[in-house]
C-alpha cells in the first residue's frame, strides 16, 4: 500500500533535503512551484559531502531571484 505524499514547509535548505524528496522551491508568491528537485543521494545524507554541497548550492540558486540573485552570497 503506497503511503500518502506529505508536504512540509522550510525556509531552510539543509532542513529540506532531511524532511524529503522532491524538493520544491517556491517564489516569494504563493500557490506556485518554482522548480522542483529531486535528490539523487544515499541517506542519511552526509552535510559535508561534496555531492551534498553541490546539490545544496544548486537548490539555492534556484531560490534566489531578481536583485537577489546580484548579491555575493556564501551557502
Amino acid at each position: 500500500m503506497e503511503r500518502p505524499a506529505m508536504i512540509r514547509e522550510t525556509h531552510d535548505i539543509d532542513e529540506a533535503f532531511h524532511l524529503g524528496d522532491p524538493i520544491l522551491v517556491m517564489p516569494n508568491r504563493p500557490g506556485t512551484v518554482k522548480h522542483q528537485v529531486h535528490v539523487h543521494l544515499p541517506r542519511p545524507h552526509k552535510r559535508g559531502g561534496a555531492d551534498f554541497v553541490a546539490a545544496r548550492q544548486a537548490i539555492y540558486q534556484e531560490s534566489i531571484t531578481g536583485e537577489e540573485a546580484l548579491a555575493d552570497y556564501m551557502v
